[in-house]
């Protein structure tokens, strides 16, 4: 992510490097050099490949998209407010505000360099067959800011990946190489697929006292042997093979058992579908606030730790 600098033509130079003959505050600035993550841990982009937008509906990218505020969803329904007691003020409003100087420094942007290899592995332009490869996909998906708020430009109007592409790559990569650091890219973006901000897409709604209070709670779930006998149930009920494995899935399979032989990406877009229906059903898009529903959240995690178990038994058997 580049900070850009400056006015007119001294808006976008190369961020790798400082120019003698340009004055220091015109210069672009790469993220990875000014905004550090101890100091400003909300600026790295890398996490925002952990959404998927169901709320959105049909992605304009993939089977469905990952965050975007202007072209996703990501300004709809913000309750948890920062400034006064407008819901426009919201976490991804004010995120969306201060970064728009901000562009995702990507293949077939002026100066990159190789910067940023995850925005190739997670593209699947094949799947829909609107680019011809990833790098015409990856131009559109992350169109260039300027050095001052302007439509269709910047991080605003950014579409990231879609947590479900993460479990894809990630599992190619533990098939081929059987990396055991493979394991923990795989299964890290398949419990994310299970928190209710992360498939409806929002950064803000009370996202990180979620979070902090599932991190609390798993101190005393992981060792209940109760909690264990239903991840298990879940994996056992899940480990067969579907006589007709879905080619794409939908908001309406929510209900349908997962299987086996189903694509991985897909068992997280369906562990997703269940994350969400959790933030519209149980926590009414937060609209009255923050209150942990317990159960909600210890069986979401159940379901993601036997999903867990599944992907790598079915690891196993796609090896062959």
């Amino acid at each position: 992510m580049v900070r850009v600098k400056g006015i007119g033509p001294l808006g976008r130079d190369d961020p790798h490097q400082k120019e003698w003959y340009v004055p220091e505050h015109y210069h672009d600035r790469a993220g990875y050099t000014i905004d550090k993550k101890e100091k400003y841990p909300f600026l790295y982009w890398t996490p925002l490949n952990h959404y998927i937008d169901l709320r959105k509906g049909t992605g304009e990218f993939d089977d469905y998209d990952g965050y975007s505020y202007y072209r996703g969803s990501g300004q709809d329904d913000q309750h948890q407010t920062l400034i006064g007691k407008s819901e426009a003020w919201g976490m991804d409003h004010v995120t969306a505000v201060y970064l728009n100087d901000r562009y995702i420094h990507a293949p077939h942007h002026p100066h990159h360099q190789d910067c940023s290899p995850a925005l190739e592995r997670y593209s699947f332009p094949e799947d829909k067959g609107n680019y011809a490869t990833a790098l015409d996909e990856i131009k559109d998906r992350f169109p260039l800011a300027k050095a001052y708020t302007a439509p269709d430009c910047g991080f605003p109007y950014s579409v990231f990946f879609p947590i479900d592409n993460l479990v894809r790559y990630w599992y190619g990569q533990y098939i081929e190489t059987r990396d055991p650091e493979t394991v923990g890219w795989l299964v890290h973006p398949m419990q994310d697929c299970t928190i209710p901000h992360h498939a409806v897409a929002t950064i803000g709604n009370w996202h990180s006292r979620y979070e902090k209070d599932l991190n609390g709670n798993l101190d005393e779930w992981v060792p209940d042997d109760t909690f264990r006998e239903q991840a298990v149930a879940h994996f056992k009920a899940w480990s067969g093979n579907d006589d007709d494995p879905p080619e794409s899935i939908s908001m309406r399979d929510v209900d349908r058992t997962p299987c086996m032989n189903w694509r991985v990406d897909m068992l997280g877009t369906w562990l997703a579908f269940n994350a969400f229906r959790e933030y519209e059903d149980t926590y009414d898009y937060f609209r009255e606030g923050y209150e942990l529903n317990v159960e909600s959240q210890r069986k979401l995690t159940e379901m993601v730790v036997g999903m867990s178990m599944l992907v790598m038994v079915k690891a196993d058997a796609d090896q062959g």
